[in-house]
């Protein structure tokens, strides 16, 4: 594809594509940047200041920072389910919303205030794992596959129309942050192509009802699901593991210690679940239902995330010692 080609057509033909941005974590930066260096951003839209971290301490959301380091107009409105919010998005006259991991549902007054609707990125191939966690889920199941999809919006939970979708492969060493990262990137690349097509053709592309018979959840992770079965496979441990990686973190109990385990791969090995085999070059190896993972990092209760090795030199859990896991 030209773009130099494509943004000659729009430049010539429709003038400066004029988008209000909503989104709040890290992963919406990458569609922002898309979006700044070829559309008019007229507004961008995030979640107010909240309490993170153990000091409690209120800070800007990463879109609000990044929004603000571009020059752009940002607000951080409290309620967005409003006649005056919905006339303050009509006002703008904008010809699309794009709608990247903003965190609220929004209605369809608001959905509707731009030309052309609301456009969103997904972290997954919809319809499977609908929802606010679809790459943990992803990593949870084992999935070998996942993707992004472009969508447009409705007042359901990614239950809107696909407008373009492009799959990729998972790789085995990949962790929720990793893979979400990716995404992210990826997503932002889709979403560009499908507004510069979409602009210099001056129609809007296909759109694609979901299967609902399909549909998929991926509810957001618990505490209580991070908590691992040694029981299972290694292979299934490792997804586990992989999965819960960012947050809360996979554990399991010495005693009354919660420790958490992070970087696993999977070695041919036969013990009662839940054993510990020893420490190897790679981390703390420890037996499931099937072969036994190795963790390459640990995090000890009060401490940070680090190479198993050094976590064990300061707390050695010595061989044949069984870890506690769900029962």
């Amino acid at each position: 594809m030209n773009f130099r080609v494509l943004e000659a057509a729009r430049n010539l033909r429709f003038g400066p594509v004029r988008i209000v941005f909503f989104g709040s974590p890290d992963f919406a930066l990458p569609a922002l940047g898309t979006l700044h260096g070829s559309h008019e951003l007229v507004l961008v839209v995030t979640q107010p200041e909240r309490p993170c971290g153990r000091g409690q301490k209120c800070l800007p959301t990463p879109v609000e920072i990044r929004a603000r380091e571009l020059g752009l107009q940002v607000i951080t409105p409290r309620a967005v389910r409003t006649e005056a919010f919905a006339r303050q998005m009509s006002e703008l006259k904008a010809d699309y919303l794009v709608v990247v991991a903003y965190g609220r549902i929004l209605p369809a007054a608001v959905l509707g205030a731009a030309r052309h609707g609301a456009l969103n990125i997904h972290p997954s191939l919809l319809p499977r794992w609908r929802g606010p966690a679809p790459v943990p889920w992803t990593l949870y199941h084992g999935e070998q596959t996942t993707g992004v999809t472009i969508m447009q919006m409705n007042e359901e939970m990614d239950e809107g129309d696909i407008i373009r979708q492009v799959s990729t492969t998972v790789s085995p060493d990949e962790n929720a942050d990793s893979l979400l990262c990716r995404l992210a990137s990826e997503g932002a690349r889709v979403l560009g192509d499908v507004l510069a097509e979409e602009t210099a053709s001056g129609t809007p592309l296909p759109r694609v009802p979901q299967d609902d018979a399909l549909s998929t959840r991926a509810p957001l992770l618990t505490t209580e699901m991070a908590l691992i079965d040694w029981r299972k496979p290694a292979a299934e441990v490792a997804s586990h593991l992989r999965a819960f990686d960012s947050r809360p973190g996979a554990y399991a109990y010495l005693g009354d210690a919660r420790i958490k385990f992070f970087s696993p791969c999977v070695i041919l090995a036969t013990a009662p679940a839940g054993t510990v085999l020893g420490l190897t070059t790679g981390g703390l190896a420890v037996a499931c239902g099937q072969d036994a993972v190795v963790t390459g990092e640990m995090q000890w209760p009060g401490g940070k995330r680090m190479p198993a090795r050094n976590v064990l030199a300061g707390h050695p859990i010595p061989e044949k010692t069984v870890l506690r896991g769900r029962e």
